[in-house]
């Protein structure tokens, strides 16, 4: 992953997680500690993650000419409206 994309997922992985924690109240807070140390921590781990080649592989997979191969009845759900 080259760096200025890794940079900007940093910054918007960052800016996610202190956005959420300020909306939780103080005894959550008191569990996470320093909550800028927390969001950059959090955010450095998760950009290590998405330069795996196992997760590069997984996003790239298409499966339709798998899907065109099946031959059994199959039970697809998606659950496009989860909360």
């Amino acid at each position: 992953m080259n760096f200025k994309l890794r940079y900007l997922l940093l910054l918007a992985l960052a800016a996610y997680l202190l956005t959420g924690l300020t909306q939780v109240g103080p005894e959550e807070r008191a569990v996470v500690g320093d909550v800028e140390a927390f969001a950059r921590m959090t955010s450095e781990s998760a950009v290590e993650q998405f330069g795996t080649p196992w997760l590069r592989s997984f996003l790239e997979y298409d499966p339709t000419a798998d899907w065109g191969q099946t031959t059994v009845p199959v039970l697809a759900i998606f659950g496009g409206k989860d909360v």
